[in-house]
Order: structure tokens, then C-alpha cells, then sequence
């Protein structure tokens, strides 16, 4: 048995983490559900139309549609779990509506990512090609007439 004067922290069988929301912290949750709602309404409709833009343009815009209509979904789930646990004091869903915004950003972290390299990527094939056409057309033995 260990005395209280020992420096071990007793044992816990699940770890918990307890929050008391003031008026401040309550209404910034419900400021937050808000948003999250709002965002995931914005990203399923401009998803919709990146989804019904393959018609006109290509694949890639219809994968881009889907992402986007996936974490609309995901935020507006977050943003009902978000008003339950207000409503319910349901730590559960709070737990819940906090990994549903942790899978937004991430997902939304990935994409700035992969957007980013896409960009080098283009400027890279850019800057490269600009080269070898710029050397191409000062070569001194080319003819511009026809």
C-alpha cells in the first residue's frame, strides 16, 4: 500500500478531461457549431458544382467536388454534435463533434499540401520548358520567316 507522502499519482483507469464551460465558453461553442455549419453548407454546395463540372471539364474537378463534399458532411456533423453536447452537457459528443473538426483539418491539410506541390510542380515544368523554348527561339540560326 503506498502512503500518501509518495510521489506516484494513483492509478486511473481512463483518462479524463473535464471542462466547465462559462457563459464566454458557451457561446463561443455555439459561435463555433454556427460556423461549422455555415462552412459545411459552403463546402457541399461548391462540391456539388466541382462534382457536376466533369460534364465541362475533367476527372480531377469531380475528385475535388467529392473532398469537398466530404468535409462539408463532416463539419456539419461536427456542428450538430457541437449543439447537443451545449444543449445535452453530452461529453460523448462533444468528443465526437472534436474528431470530426480534427478530420476537417486534416483533410483541409492535405489538400493545401497537395495543392502546394502541384503548384511547385507546375512552376517547375514551367520554368523549365520557358527555358528551353527561350533558348530555342534566340538561337541565331533560326529562321522566323516563312
Amino acid at each position: 500500500m503506498s502512503s500518501p507522502e509518495s510521489n506516484h499519482p494513483p492509478e486511473i483507469s481512463e483518462q479524463s478531461l473535464h471542462y466547465k464551460l462559462d457563459g464566454v465558453g458557451q457561446e463561443t461553442m455555439s459561435k463555433l457549431a454556427g460556423w461549422s455549419k455555415f462552412v459545411g453548407i459552403m463546402n457541399i454546395i461548391f462540391g456539388v458544382c466541382y462534382a457536376a463540372s466533369i460534364i465541362l471539364l475533367s476527372i480531377p474537378t469531380f475528385i475535388m467536388g467529392v473532398i469537398l463534399i466530404i468535409i462539408g458532411t463532416k463539419l456539419l456533423n461536427a456542428a450538430g454534435h457541437l449543439r447537443y453536447a451545449l444543449t445535452m452537457k453530452d461529453s460523448n459528443s462533444f468528443s465526437h463533434a472534436l474528431d470530426q473538426i480534427r478530420s476537417f483539418m486534416a483533410l483541409t491539410g492535405i489538400l493545401y499540401i497537395i495543392g502546394i506541390v502541384a503548384i511547385v510542380l507546375v512552376l517547375s515544368i514551367v520554368f523549365i520548358f520557358g527555358i528551353a523554348l527561350f533558348d530555342f527561339f534566340s538561337d541565331p540560326g533560326f529562321d522566323y520567316t516563312i
